[in-house]
């Protein structure tokens, strides 16, 4: 299989298939935990993982699918108020896409520049920190810049700025840190089984 100009291994398509089954499960379990403006989400953090050990094309990859599982949740079963506007794929799939492109360059950046011997855990952090981060961004401007005036209209007395400030301060805070968290063990076992084989 080759997408990107490039041919996708049984290695990787095999973690591609592991972290989409990690991403359907979260989806419909813990994974998205309903506020009353926007959810709360850790479905990310399998794009994450799979961008930092695999490469920006698989964790791209998997960030389109799990875009398309969040637009498919937002059509069929609505969090919050304003998950109909996840349908639109603007907001729902693009920003996605990108996580696990931003966690594998973020991820092996860091490892280039800091020294010690905590050096490997604290780039996965940071990578996966910052892959959620993209994540906060991307969906929270492309809601400002589609929908802004819908917001307003759903929100009443917020305005979308105050809307897109409130939820990265809380939510986007929060998913960066639980995220970078998680990624670390989970990175670390994976990878050393990914360089034996």
């Amino acid at each position: 299989m080759k997408v990107a100009g490039r041919e996708i291994t049984t290695r990787e398509l095999t973690l591609i298939g592991i972290m989409l089954a990690i991403t359907t499960l979260l989806d419909y379990t813990f994974g998205v935990i309903p506020l009353p403006m926007v959810s709360a989400t850790i479905v990310h953090i399998p794009t994450v993982i799979a961008g930092i050990i695999a490469g920006p094309v698989v964790g791209a990859i998997v960030g389109f699918f799990m875009g398309l599982e969040s637009l498919i949740h937002s059509a069929t079963r609505p969090p919050s108020i304003l998950a109909p506007l996840f349908v639109n794929p603007l907001i729902s799939i693009l920003p996605r896409i990108f996580i696990g492109i931003v966690s594998y360059y973020a991820y092996n950046g860091f490892k280039k520049i800091l020294k010690g011997k905590h050096k490997e855990a604290i780039s996965i952090f940071l990578g996966a920190a910052l892959g959620s981060l993209t994540n906060t961004i991307g969906v929270l401007s492309m809601i400002y810049i589609v929908y802004a005036d819908k917001v307003e209209a759903i929100l009443q007395n917020t305005t979308a700025g105050a809307f897109v400030i409130a939820v990265a301060s809380t939510n986007g805070v929060a998913e960066l840190i639980v995220t970078g968290v998680i990624a670390v063990p989970i990175v670390m076992a994976v990878k050393k089984i990914w360089s034996t084989r």
